[in-house]
């Protein structure tokens, strides 16, 4: 649990994830590391330049490592 933990803090760090964004991959982040998860229905909105893009390329390599 504490590796997972460092895994998704180093993550953040490496993406450079500012704080609106941080929020969004945690909750994806801590969603997907429940045993048995519901489906998770989450709009991740905003204008161009908000970095969107960002925490979907954040989640890769956390979803990859979590195979």
């Amino acid at each position: 649990m504490e590796q997972e933990q460092d895994f998704t803090n180093n993550t953040v760090s490496d993406f450079l994830l500012n704080t609106e964004q941080e929020r969004a991959f945690h909750i994806i982040a801590n969603h997907a590391s429940t045993k048995k998860p519901d489906q998770l229905k989450m709009y991740l909105g905003g204008m161009a330049g908000t970095g969107k893009s960002q925490v979907i390329k954040a989640l890769i390599p956390f979803f990859s490592k979590t195979e």
